[in-house]
């Protein structure tokens, strides 16, 4: 599952191949070494900032949509006055 959020985050391109790898590798070895040096922070954070990335990564084309509609909406009152 861990490669399938890499090839996400990647969108199709090797740089962000590299780049989404190190990251997600990068917060799976902290999450190791977290629960070793901490009580209270538990490695189950790690997997939450990597469903917080893919939850947003998923929403932006969703949330660019809505800022072109708002965009587009301002343009025309413009047009009006």
């Amino acid at each position: 599952f861990t490669g399938l959020g890499i090839a996400l985050l990647a969108r199709g391109s090797i740089p962000g191949l590299v780049f989404a790898a190190l990251l997600f590798g990068a917060l799976h070895k902290g999450a190791l070494d977290l629960d070793l040096e901490t009580e209270k922070v538990t490695r189950d954070l790690s997997a939450v900032i990597q469903a917080l990335i893919l939850v947003a990564l998923a929403a932006q084309p969703a949330i660019a949509g809505a800022f072109d509609r708002v965009a587009a909406r301002f343009a025309k009152k413009k047009e009006r006055a």
